[in-house]
């Protein structure tokens, strides 16, 4: 797995568009991307993930993060090898927060992950690899377009995606993670009967 996430973000209240940008340059043996996916929380618009070769962008998945998580096989090939660098972009709104939201681990907090599943020769396998930097601003002027525009997504998406947060926030429960009290348990009988 190779991650790559934004760690220094800030997004300004009622800022419309805020950009986290992420790039880091390959310095391994060749790997071939067979798979991608994208997390933020609420402010979240669209995830972009690229492979940049000799100044050309060429897109490894792009996301609405309000979907429902889970990994999305890349489209087309592609293989990074030593040399290029990996650029991923999140996009977040600020509108409708009242104080700056950082990038943090709980829900009032924000993300901006891209996770990448690749394959390598065995001989030369490293199972987890990350990218924190931003190694060059200023090649994210030329990001194709297509990273700065949200994805529409319907609602009832969102609280498939969203909703237990949401209950947890109120205090609720879904009834997905209700257990059981212990006393309350059936143990069910694994004696063949006669």
């Amino acid at each position: 797995m190779y991650l790559m996430m934004s760690m220094d973000t800030i997004i300004p209240p009622g800022e419309k568009v805020v950009d986290a940008d992420i790039a880091c340059h390959y310095k391994m043996y060749p790997m071939h991307l067979f798979a991608y996916r994208v997390h933020t929380h609420r402010l979240g618009q669209v995830v972009s993930g690229y492979r940049v070769r000799d100044g050309q962008w060429t897109l490894i998945g792009r996301q609405s993060p309000q979907l429902p998580q889970a990994f999305y096989p890349v489209e087309n090939p592609v293989e990074v090898k030593y040399g290029d660098t990996l650029a991923a972009r999140c996009v977040f709104t600020g509108e409708g927060r009242a104080s700056k939201t950082r990038i943090g681990s709980t829900s009032s907090d924000e993300m901006c992950n891209f996770y990448i599943m690749y394959y390598i020769e065995a001989k030369h396998a490293v199972s987890f690899m990350t990218c924190t930097q931003n190694v060059n601003p200023e090649m994210f002027r030329s990001i194709p377009q297509e990273a700065n525009i949200p994805i529409p997504v319907k609602s009832d998406m969102t609280m498939m995606a969203h909703g237990h947060h949401e209950e947890a926030r109120r205090g609720q429960l879904s009834s997905v993670a209700q257990q059981p009290k212990r006393e309350d348990e059936e143990v069910l009988d694994q004696m063949p009967k006669n």
